[in-house]
């Protein structure tokens, strides 16, 4: 078991947010909040059908979503805490979910839906997509916030993220089947849109509030931020919005790619940061190998000089001692001598 605590803070679940990023994260609440207020009056005001836009626009969700799952894994196989793995493994699931809500939505690719159950299957499609994420949120800051980690198995981080992602592909299946069928209570008869909505609207704010109460880093504060437009979407799209094809409808829809790529673009400039800080940290450690080598270059030509020189003395000692035993006490040039032409006596 390894204590979170005691890992450096190199990672973006671990770094602390700086002053900057507070103040640029809130700026970005400011202004969606802002755009809402502005958006709100105008909510149900009919707008032209574009069968093409949700397509298009959950493409883009989709690559945003599956890329942050991918970093996410790749942070989980650097430090294998089962928080990131809840994390990775809960965009992904959104990221899924996608597919089959664009494929059910009436008129995207036919004029009912590919997947049978009409527009009550891209209803519940869309809330499973809507409560997915906030529910990884909430796993994931429970389970990092116990500080230590949860019983694993030891296997190899590729052999875990792949049965993870198996199965969060079978949970995606299992959520498609049972949207596309009968199984559920049809939403608008049996039950209201707008309890729906709140449900969802609900356990969003458990997300935003568990991390607001327990933020810690630069991932937890973007978080927040992506929550927080998930409740803006959410409000938009069930609360003040009735009609398809609506400015209500239009904007809720941004609002859900806004909060997808928030905190795949955090992870993609802390990647950024890091493997510039690794940049520099390589130049500086070459620098330091060239300097390194100088002076070991320089300091093998002292010892070579101070070792002929010890040779020499050395040589001097032993002739002037042989001399002394033959009765010649003096050497005529003893500087000659050392310099290597030989003694002359």
């Amino acid at each position: 078991m390894v204590r979170v605590s005691d890992e450096p803070p190199f990672l973006l679940a671990d770094l602390p947010p700086s002053r900057w990023q507070i103040g640029l994260a809130l700026c970005v609440v400011v202004a969606l909040v802002g755009a809402f207020v502005v958006t709100m009056p105008f909510a149900a005001t009919p707008l032209p059908r574009v069968d093409g836009f949700i397509p298009a626009l959950e493409t883009a969700i989709l690559i945003a979503d599956i890329t942050t799952s991918a970093l996410l894994f790749a942070q989980f196989s650097i430090v294998p805490r089962l928080a990131l793995l809840v994390l990775a493994s809960g965009f992904l699931l959104t990221g899924l979910i996608v597919v089959p809500h664009a494929l059910s939505f009436p008129g995207a690719f036919s004029p009912t839906g590919l997947l049978g159950g009409g527009a009550q299957s891209t209803a519940w499609l869309y809330h499973l997509w809507k409560v997915s994420l906030p529910t990884a949120v909430i796993v994931y800051v429970l389970l990092r916030d116990a500080d230590i980690e949860k019983s694993m198995p030891q296997l190899p981080p590729v052999t875990v993220i792949g049965c993870s992602a198996a199965a969060v592909i079978l949970i995606a299946c299992g959520l498609t089947w049972l949207a596309a069928g009968e199984w559920l209570p049809r939403i608008g008869a049996t039950v209201s849109r707008h309890f729906i909505g709140a449900l969802d609207i609900s356990l969003t704010t458990v997300a935003l509030a568990l991390l607001a109460f327990r933020r810690r880093s630069v991932l937890d504060l973007w978080l927040m931020v992506m929550c927080f437009t998930l409740l803006l979407e959410i409000a938009m799209a069930i609360m003040l919005t009735d009609a398809r094809y609506s400015l209500g409808f239009y904007a809720s829809r941004f609002y859900s790619l806004i909060a997808t790529i928030f905190v795949l673009l955090v992870l993609l400039s802390e990647t950024t940061v890091l493997y510039a800080h690794l940049a520099r940290a390589e130049a500086a450690l070459r620098e330091s190998e060239q300097q390194l080598r100088k002076a070991r270059d320089e300091l093998e030509t002292k010892v070579a000089e101070r070792t002929a020189e010890l040779r020499r003395s050395e040589a001097y000692l032993a002739e002037a001692e042989r001399l002394s035993h033959t009765g010649t006490w003096a050497v005529k040039d003893p500087n000659r001598y050392l310099g290597g032409e030989g003694p002359e006596w």
